[in-house]
């Protein structure tokens, strides 16, 4: 059960790493696309700080901007799922900075914790199935005695009869 979600947890973690990847190139498609219209807006203005043209080269410096942050924002995320991924026991922690193995151990800790909260929601699942199961199994047994109890009847009023037919 657990193994279930945590394989649906991994192919929701790629599809994530994979529009991640997709976001990153259109991002870094449209830098580009924005360096070429400064450099092209740059050779048409040159010396006219009152234009149109430089009021767009302005916005466009600006949205630029805006741009690189936010690959470096999708890079940062990506860098992160990708370390979600790594197994620590093949790591050579001895390479690792101070910086480094605080982020991993960080890292570490929220797994931990992840997994203790899955693990405590799995044991009250369970222990809720089993009360179920309990409830299930009593009122089994009170059925089974009831239909027993109504077999002894019939056999006694079969081998007693009463003399008024039912």
């Amino acid at each position: 059960m657990e193994i279930d979600q945590l394989e649906t947890q991994l192919v929701a973690e790629k599809k994530t790493k994979d529009s991640i990847n997709v976001s990153v190139r259109n991002l870094e498609k449209k830098v580009a696309d924005l360096k070429a219209e400064v450099a092209q807006a740059r050779k048409q203005e040159l010396g006219c700080t009152e234009s149109e043209g430089y009021k767009q080269f302005q916005e466009h410096v600006q949205a630029n901007a805006k741009i690189e942050k936010n690959i470096s924002l999708e890079k940062e995320r990506l860098k992160i799922l990708l370390e979600r991924n790594t197994d620590v026991t093949e790591m050579d922690l001895d390479i690792l900075s101070q910086t480094e193995l605080i982020r991993l151990v960080k890292q570490l800790e929220r797994i931990r914790t992840d997994l203790q909260s899955n693990l405590r929601e799995i044991q009250v699942s369970m222990d809720q199935q089993a009360q179920e199961i309990l409830k299930l199994n009593e009122m089994k047994n009170l059925y089974h005695a009831e239909i027993d109890l109504r077999g002894r009847k019939r056999r006694q009023t079969i081998s007693h009869p009463t003399g008024t037919a039912r």
